[in-house]
């Protein structure tokens, strides 16, 4: 008789479409933990046949080292064919000017796909489960987020990536392993509430229980309804992403006339880099004389009189510029002459001796930038804003430039430091109020950018 867990594993797998139809061999992310072990069993149990792969990350010193000694002993106690791989993480990140979290996740998903392709497996499975979507969906929410956002993770990728577990939670697999004498790793740093996730599931969500002692699965029915509503807005949407990726062209009638132009113009142009703050300024430009241009990394959209068109920001003749920093250097030089340089270190290491600098300084801490991950240095754009250091509220870049009366030539020209729409730091002008520090702690690392007109 089928365990509870595989029986709701296998009504997701069959009412989710998770394999195709005759699939019976998986690749199964294995870290070592209970709902990767849960999942390995599980799959198992229903008859599949099971690939094992692990990831070394190489984060938790010795840790990470008996994770990864764990799994071989298991998969060799149940006759799993094991495949493993080693990632220094921390110098990947470095190098891709990531956040140690985003890095993880790419050099493992790179590594499932290669891997996937290369024993001709159709899907590799993870063991997210519906704590851990809900967690998602009360993330998502606090940073701002649509309806996709809502939705937390799905059941299915179109990578092939799936995820037989989320509709069990966290105590059903606990349950589960206890009743088969089974072992698992604990993450030390599951406890860690300096990661938000681990904020999310320690303290914010008790509180949800207080408030609701079912959250669990009014969550379930709100990711339930919403995803319904997503999948009709998506078909409502996909004729204009057909029409923009063929013609490069977003129709102004039909935007205006829809009962949500921002939205629509977000979902349509967010995925090729513009900000909100762009796209709601872009909303508002429709009604006005043709002419205005925006910039995303790579592309521009010129306002023309009938149409938003996308175009190629190398034909710009405005010489609009984009560079990505990569924080394992210690400087960029630019085309007109002026340098970035940034250093890493202690308050002594960097001869700090107070929170105090010049215009042509930014002082950040070193974990910030970590949970950052990707900084742009840029010119300034529409939607652009600041909350300057020293000032109450906030202005447009423009305004704040204005203010300082900077000509409109050496306006165009200003470089911005920025994470995603943010603008961190106006080198030679201000920084930011929202990222400054309080104190120094002798301890702790930081970066000190410098700017070199």
């Amino acid at each position: 008789m089928a365990s509870p867990l595989a029986t709701r594993v296998s009504k997701t797998i069959k009412e989710r479409k998770l394999f195709r139809q005759g699939c019976r061999t998986v690749l199964v992310a294995l870290s070592g933990g209970a709902d990767s072990v849960a999942l390995l069993l599980v799959l198992q149990e229903l008859g599949y046949e099971t690939v094992a792969a692990h990831c070394n990350f190489h984060l938790r010193g010795a840790e990470s080292d008996q994770d990864a000694a764990f799994v071989t002993d298991l998969c060799r106690k149940l006759g799993v064919q094991l495949h493993q791989t080693d990632f220094d993480t921390i110098a990947y990140a470095r190098q891709q000017s990531l956040s140690i979290e985003m890095a993880a996740r790419e050099l493992r998903y790179g590594w499932f796909a290669r891997l996937q392709q290369d024993l001709d497996i159709e899907n590799v499975t993870v063991a997210h489960h519906a704590d851990d979507n809900a967690e998602t969906m009360v993330l998502n929410l606090c940073r701002g987020t649509g309806i996709s956002g809502l939705c937390g993770m799905p059941y299915k990728r179109e990578d092939g990536v799936v995820r037989p577990l989320l509709d069990a939670s966290r105590k059903e697999i606990e349950e589960y392993l206890a009743e088969r004498k089974v072992s698992y790793c604990t993450d030390s740093t599951n406890t860690d509430t300096r990661f938000r996730r681990n904020l999310i599931r320690h303290r914010i969500m008790p509180l949800l229980h207080e408030l609701n002692p079912s959250v669990d699965e009014a969550l379930a029915r709100t990711r339930e309804n919403l995803e319904g509503v997503a999948a009709c807005y998506a078909q409502a949407l996909e004729p204009l992403r057909q029409e923009l990726h063929a013609s490069g062209k977003i129709n102004i009638q039909t935007i205006q006339s829809s009962p949500a132009p921002f939205t629509i113009l977000y979902d349509l142009l967010h995925p090729f880099g513009f900000n909100r703050s762009q796209i709601r300024e872009m909303a508002t430009a429709m009604d006005k004389a043709p002419g205005a241009t925006f910039y995303s990394p790579t592309l521009r959209l010129i306002h023309e009189r009938k149409a938003l068109a996308l175009l190629p920001l190398a034909s710009d003749p405005s010489g609009k510029e984009y560079y990505q920093l990569n924080l394992a250097d210690d400087k960029l030089d630019l085309p007109d002459g002026k340098r970035l340089t940034w250093r890493k270190g202690t308050p002594s290491e960097l001869h700090l001796k107070s929170l105090h600098r010049p215009n042509k300084q930014l002082l950040l801490s070193a974990k910030a930038v970590e949970m950052m991950g990707t900084l742009i240095l840029r010119h300034p754009q529409h939607g652009d804003y600041i909350y300057p250091y020293g000032l109450k509220g906030q202005k447009t870049v423009s305004r704040f430039l204005i203010d300082r009366r900077i000509a409109r030539s050496r306006r165009e020209q200003t470089w911005l430091l920025c994470h995603d729409e943010d603008v961190l730091w106006i080198p030679e002008h201000g920084a930011d109020r929202r990222f400054a520090l309080d104190a120094l702690h002798p301890s702790e690392e930081y970066i000190l950018f410098s700017f070199c007109p």
